[in-house]
């Protein structure tokens, strides 16, 4: 912000009526998702200096995983065993690692793995032949679901001295499963054809080994397999056109319960010189299956595009479509997942620009029809390597993502991340899963968690540059149930409030656990009732100057936290967040002084994890970069941080990195020359993750009203940034920036255009962070009140504001607003419901129109000191919350706002 005076104020509540386009950016910061275990992960198998690698997972029906993998026998032997153990949904390793083959001297390895339906699973896998040999042969077991070998090892094919390899596997819904593989047609040629065989619950191989495709001197390559939904498979491979040649042909067939197969093999793509490579598949629901691929644009180019088909139970192509095909760009690397209505979701890595040989991630939904119904990015940052995508279906039509990012450029270190998409393409949420500076995480796999999140697991190098890995696993879903806090004061005239909402329909057992800059302090536990909220004041447990909270549920809720000070002369306010990352950004700051007063700016870090984090601060100015502190902070403490020690300057932003995942925030005071010291206040948590755009819905620069647009560049490119003013008269054209890297601007927006409503539109060449700030002036007070605000990332049908006050005592009154605004093109009937510490109360009722925005005053239906909201709606829509606090004196004395917890 810079310093300008407001104009002279007035009573008035600002109204928002602007038309937004329902855009979807993507934006980290709150619960949309969040990882549900311990930040960074649990250990599933860390053996010191024994490499453990190539997981696979399956869900366990039950909110958890069952994962096996290779772990070595010894230290740089380079021969592995056989592992698994089985994770719950809690994230505690009930069973396992427990050794599924281990054989000395003989390599087991290429480990796969499909659910049993009663919480356990069947895995196949290679087992050399003899020691040193590098023959193998094809053995499968099933673990239950207390971790004990019910069958097996078994041999599934062994032929001596012949290759088996490459096995695939998939449940057949009666507890066994189905297996499909390639097997050497001729010992040491190394050409081999398709093979498939059928297990049943006791581990008896009810069919085969059976051939499903063997055409001598041809290979049969890359097998993939589905469930049919009846006991049977739909299957996928490359067929080599010609011996020798290497340029493949899709093909697919269906094979029943009974082992035959029923139709094909069928060509999928077959055009003459060019490769087709890569397939993956996933059942249709119906007997038949959908299928991806790459296809070659043209012969020997080695420039691949993407492509899909659909084959029905009877073994016909219904469709069989483009999905992405950029002439001399490459696309390669697909995964697939059911949609649950016939469709699929896919997706795949683009290379950013012809021959880079630099990938981004890209995803696509396709209906049962063939009909490509959108087409996204998921992840797409400049120079930076984004690959091995993995998918699981959501349940809902939608999907989860994991993948590699690369940390930086040219490195080939990666951090693993994940996504969720909705069933109409858009990104609901990204998180990191597992970052560590210098570490490799890799290797991902992922299962659905079957209530509409996943569990993971990855491999994490022990020691940076060993290339030694130990295997981990995570869980993230759209509910949340931890929630971190960042800031919070209970001395030097502060008070602090921790709001708890429970919008479901069950009890939901809270606890709260505060983390200081001394150390963890157990908090209260306490019982939320479905439909209510509940208040809890911190300094009945802790009197300190530095104190941070961690909310931990057994059911879904919403936690904000609300603080004060000096008898509520000003306050600020925000929701918290549910993951830790490594990575922060807080585009809003200032350490500046004036004839007018001066600013000061704090960071405040929280360690919520077990480990030391040690946290450096990067302040990005107008004129560029400066270093800031570091610091380590113990676990279950937190930290504050006053910019001013570093750096004064009207115009500062912060980047907080850190060894270990953190989480950062920021509060502001207004300090004027004449009058009380920290007369007005806001705060905000920070994000994860740069945009190339911003929608920031609310703002004012009439009635006392100003407004500042705060855009920081945290990146290695200077940033082309261009706001766009939309009022409710219609756009304006605001300015167009260049903000060099690691720097930061800020945008009056009484420069441009006055009114008493505008929202701004930021777009940007680079990724960047935008933040709005706003202040209340009276007639004879400058900022008497100021509130801020991140940006909305989109849309939804259900928002939830955990806090909210109506309440008044002879020291005042608070107002509590809901502001709704409609960014679609058909109107919203919206349905507020408020929930107080004695139950739930029924709220209005109203129909938005497209592009315009309503106010809803909640004293108008309750008087109380504690009031949530849960808004709900048939189109989607953003929620956010203001509060002011009114003395019998003053006006409008203090105000705080935030954005909602927002869902499907």
């Amino acid at each position: 912000m810079r310093t300008s005076s407001g104009n002279v104020g007035i009573r008035h509540f600002l109204v928002l009526s602007v038309v937004i386009v329902a855009t979807v950016l993507l934006m980290t910061t709150v619960c949309l998702a969040q990882v549900r275990w311990a930040a960074g992960g649990v250990p599933v198998s860390t053996a010191p200096g024994i490499d453990e690698q190539s997981p696979r997972i399956a869900p366990d029906g039950s909110g958890g995983a069952v994962m096996t993998w290779q772990r070595e026998e010894g230290a740089g032997t380079g021969i592995y065993d056989l592992y698994a153990a089985g994770v719950n949904s809690a994230g505690t390793v009930t069973w396992g690692p427990i050794p599924i083959d281990n054989n000395p001297g003989i390599d087991e390895s290429n480990p796969q793995i499909a659910p049993d339906g009663s919480g356990g699973a069947v895995m196949t896998w290679m087992r050399e032949e003899v020691a040193g040999t590098g023959i193998y042969d094809l053995y499968a077991a099933g673990v239950n679901s207390a971790g004990t070998v019910t069958w097996g090892p078994s041999p599934i094919d062994s032929n001596p001295g012949i290759q088996e390899w490459n096995p695939q596997i998939a449940p057949d819904g009666f507890g066994g499963a189905v297996m499909t593989w390639q097997r050497e047609e001729v010992a040491g040629t190394w050409i081999y054809d398709l093979y498939a065989a059928g297990v049943d619950s006791a581990g008896t191989v009810t069919w085969g080994p059976s051939p499903i495709d063997s055409n001598p001197g041809i290979q049969e390559w890359n097998p993939q397999i589905a469930p049919d939904g009846f006991g049977g498979t739909v299957m996928t491979w490359q067929r080599e056109e010609g011996a020798g040649t290497w340029i493949f042909d899709l093909y697919a067939a269906g094979v029943n319960s009974s082992g035959t197969v029923t139709w094909g093999p069928i060509p999928i793509d077959n055009n003459p010189g060019i490769d087709e490579a890569t397939p993956e598949i996933a059942p249709d629901g119906s007997g038949g299956a959908v299928m991806t691929w790459v296809r070659e644009e043209g012969a020997g180019t080695g420039i691949f595009d993407l492509y899909a088909a659909g084959v029905n139970s009877a073994g016909t192509v219904t469709w069989d479509i483009p999905i992405d095909n950029n002439p001399g760009i490459d696309e390669w690397n697909p995964q697939i997942a059911p949609d649950g209505f016939g469709g699929v979701v896919m997706t795949w890595v683009r290379e950013e620009g012809a021959g880079t040989g630099i990938f981004d991630l890209y995803a696509a939904g396709v209906n049962s029809a063939g009909t490509v119904t959108w087409e996204i990015p998921i992840d797409n940052n400049p120079g930076i390597q984004e690959w091995n995508p993995q998918i699981a279906p959501d349940g809902f039509g939608g999907v989860v993502m994991t993948w590699q990012r690369e940390e930086v450029a040219g490195t080939w270190i990666s951090d693993i991340y994940a996504a969720g998409v909705n069933s109409a393409g858009t990104v609901t949420w990204e998180i990191p899963i597992d970052s560590n500076p210098g570490i490799q995480d890799w290797n991902p796999q992922i299962a659905p968690d079957g209530f509409g999140g996943a569990v993971m697991t990855w491999q994490r190098e022990e020691v940076a540059g060993t290339w030694i890995s130990d295997i981990y696993a995570q869980k993230v879903s759209d509910y949340a149930q931890t929630w971190y806090l960042a800031e919070g004061s209970t001395f030097g005239g502060f008070e602090t409030w921790v709001l708890i909402q429970n919008s479901g329909t069950v009890p939901a057992n809270v606890t709260l656990v505060y983390q200081t800059d001394s150390g963890t302090v157990p908090g209260p536990t306490l019982t939320v009732d479905p439909g209510t909220r509940q208040t809890v004041e911190v300094a009945q447990t802790v009197q300190t100057y530095e104190v941070s909270t961690m909310v931990t549920a057994d059911q879904p809720v919403i936690a904000e936290r609300a603080m004060y000070y000096n008898n509520r002369l000003c306050a600020h306010d925000s929701i918290g967040v549910c993951a830790p990352a490594p990575v922060w950004f807080l585009a809003e700051g200032s350490t500046g002084t004036s004839e007018d007063g001066t600013f000061e700016t704090w960071v405040l870090v929280q360690n919520p994890g077990v480990t030391p984090a040690t946290v450096t601060l990067t302040y990005q100015t107008d004129s560029g970069t400066v270093p800031g502190p570091t610091q380590t902070i113990q676990p279950g403490s937190r930290e504050s941080f006053e910019v001013s020690q570093t750096v004064q300057t009207f115009e500062v932003s912060t980047m907080v990195t850190a060894d270990q995942p953190v989480i950062a925030e920021r509060a502001m005071y207004w300090n004027p020359v004449t009058g009380v010291y920290r007369q007005a206040a806001h705060d905000s948590i920070g994000v994860t993750k740069a945009s190339d755009t911003w929608f920031l819905a609310e703002g004012s620069t009439f009635g006392g009203f100003e407004t500042w647009v705060l855009v920081q560049n945290p990146g290695i490119a200077p940033a082309t940034v261009t706001l766009t003013y939309q009022t409710d008269t219609g756009a304006v054209p605001g300015p167009t920036r260049t903000i060099q890297p690691g720097s930061r601007e800020s945008f009056e927006v009484s420069q441009t255009v006055e009114t008493f409503e505008v929202s701004t539109l930021v777009t940007s060449d680079e990724p960047v962070i935008a933040e709005r700030a706003m202040y209340w002036n009276t007639a004879t007070v400058n900022r008497q009140a100021a509130h801020d605000s991140i940006g909305v990332s989109r849309p939804a049908v259900t928002w939830s504001l955990a806090e909210g006050s109506t309440g008044t005592n002879a020291e005042g009154t608070f107002e509590t607003w809901v502001l709704v605004q409609n960014p679609g093109l058909a109107p919203a009937t919206v349905t507020l419901t408020y929930q107080t510490d004695t139950g739930a109360v029924t709220g209005p009722t109203r129909t938005i129109q497209p592009g315009s925005r309503e106010s809803f005053n909640v004293a108008d239906t309750v008087e109380t000191f504690q009031v949530s909201t849960l808004v709900t709606s048939d189109e989607p829509v953003i929620a956010e919350r203001a509060m002011y606090w009114n003395t019998p004196s003053v006006n409008r004395q203090a105000a705080h706002d935030s954005i909602g917890f927002w869902s499907y």
